[in-house]
């Protein structure tokens, strides 16, 4: 079977944890016992990374981190300069097998994790840090510096964070994700390296908010994260409990029109760039869960159909580009 995660490794970009850092200015690091003894007394925090004292502090076993935040003088959220980056921290073996489970298996869990999550998700990170036992996600949004808009991305880094089935509890503010380049201690006898898999900072933009709202919306619809999408003006409390039905699968006789209720719902809410992604991604998922799956040339029938209908829809509500001069 094709692993994606050797795909990655062997198409990893290589560049230096100095390169690297160049791409969050502002971004404070942390070094810390990576060990079982967590030793206080080797924790240090700078405002720039600096390759000697990182040596150094590598030979002591420590690990290093750096904030997805740019910060002023501390790591503090009043020291907080603006919102950019959304991260996930995905750890996908537990701690209990953390000293026993082999490399092979390991690799095994990362590859299915690429397979099942993170490549079929509409979003495509602008990178990919791979760590001992999982990967650090992260998106580049386009800066928030209002206390408002701050509090959404945070709402919807947690959400994010839910969909990619990361770490709950790693979305703090001054939360810190593994320099790619430098070891990692967890087992102190056996140091990983974590590499960069992805840099795509050069060829994706960073997203508005309301783009990665939009397909949160529609993947958590799809997969029933936090429950049924909206209903439109006007539907129904019928109506919902036919979404929230069929959003679970259908039997074969209602494919057709559930599956033109989900992509309209799902095209309706995302950009069109996103719509073969998002929309045909999320829709061929569903098809999985009917009883008899709709044939694939069948469901993109559909699938063109509506989106056909939602691209003439926003057409016609464009102002006219070239009115008519007056007479």
């Amino acid at each position: 079977m094709h692993s994606p995660l050797a795909t990655l490794r062997q198409n990893a970009p290589r560049i230096t944890a100095t390169r690297f850092l160049h791409a969050h200015p502002g971004s404070h690091i942390q070094y810390f016992d990576d060990t079982a003894a967590k030793n206080p007394l080797k924790a240090l925090s700078a405002r720039a990374f600096d390759p000697v004292v990182a040596r150094r502090k590598q030979r002591e076993k420590c690990a290093i981190g750096f904030s997805l935040q740019p910060f002023g003088e501390s790591r503090t959220k009043g020291e907080l300069l603006f919102y950019r980056t959304l991260g996930a921290d995905v750890d996908l073996i537990a701690p209990p097998a953390r000293a026993t489970l082999p490399p092979e298996r390991i690799d095994a869990r990362k590859d299915e994790y690429l397979r099942s999550v993170l490549l079929p998700f509409p979003l495509k990170p602008h990178w990919l840090i791979e760590t001992r036992h999982g990967f650090h996600v992260l998106f580049r949004v386009q800066p928030q510096k209002e206390p408002k808009s701050v509090s959404d991305a945070e709402s919807l880094n947690r959400r994010l964070v839910r969909a990619l089935g990361g770490d709950p509890h790693a979305t703090l503010l001054t939360q810190l994700a593994r320099v790619p380049g430098t070891l990692q201690f967890k087992l102190p006898d056996q140091p990983f390296l974590c590499r960069l898999l992805l840099d795509n900072s050069a060829s994706i933009s960073p997203y508005p908010l309301d783009t990665v709202r939009s397909v949160l919306e529609q993947w958590e619809a799809i997969h029933g994260a936090i429950g049924a999408p909206r209903l439109p003006p006007g539907a129904t409390s019928t109506e919902q409990s036919r979404w929230r039905e069929g959003l679970n699968g259908v039997t074969e006789g209602g494919r057709n029109t559930t599956a033109a209720s989900l992509v309209g719902k799902i095209l309706g809410r995302l950009p069109e760039e996103l719509w073969e992604t998002g929309g045909w991604g999320g829709l061929k998922e569903w098809n999985t869960r009917n009883e008899v799956p709709l044939p694939e040339r069948e469901l993109r029938s559909v699938f063109e159909s509506i989106a056909r209908r939602e691209r003439s829809r926003r057409r016609a509500r464009e102002p006219n580009r070239f009115p008519s001069s007056a007479t």
